[in-house]
């Protein structure tokens, strides 16, 4: 992670041309690459290694960068419906009513952003109308920590746009399974 201190700094990172290309001096991750990767690559060219081998060879492509990158054999991609149930009521309960009030605030809030008919027109020039998508994807970072409010923040106003079909990828920790807390806020959204 490439850390800016002070204005200057931050700006200049942030105004680069290609964020993958300020990676390409860090001496850390190029070596990680190397010995992941069998050779020098750039992250730029193991971004595009992995795209093109996950657009050919789907699900298998992906097996194997798990396990190749995170030494995480996975038996399936997909989590079943009865984890994420038994992910919330294995919740602590003081945890599980804090993350049902969020949910509902978080819900309650894009209700009242909502456009119900038309376009809405903040003024003469600028207006905004809700057009739901059939599907989404949505990314959770997930591994080490767990952060079931990305998954209240990303799938709930979808859900409230009129989404049918949320679909939420998220990293698994080291023993292959994603966070309880993930799982739970899944269900409850």
């Amino acid at each position: 992670m490439r850390r800016a201190s002070g204005y200057e700094e931050a700006s200049a990172l942030l105004a680069r041309p290609d964020p993958l290309a300020a990676l390409d001096g860090e001496p850390a991750l190029l070596e990680s690459i190397s010995k992941t990767f069998g050779e020098s690559l750039t992250p730029y060219q193991v971004t595009e290694r992995i795209v093109a081998d996950v657009r050919s060879s789907g699900d298998t492509a992906i097996r194997r960068y798990s396990s190749l990158i995170s030494h995480i054999d996975l038996d399936a991609l997909e989590v079943p419906r009865s984890s994420m149930v038994d992910a919330a009521a294995s919740m602590a309960p003081g945890l599980l009513e804090a993350v049902t009030l969020a949910a509902a605030r978080i819900k309650a809030f894009h209700e009242q952003c909502m456009v119900r008919t038309g376009v809405q027109f903040i003024d003469e020039q600028l207006g905004r109308v809700v057009l739901p998508l059939e599907r989404v994807g949505l990314y959770v970072p997930g591994g080490r920590f767990s952060y079931p409010s990305s998954v209240l923040m990303s799938a709930i106003p979808a859900r409230v746009a009129g989404v049918h079909e949320v679909i939420i990828a998220t990293p698994p920790g080291a023993g292959g399974a994603v966070a309880p807390a993930t799982l739970a806020a899944c269900e409850i959204v």
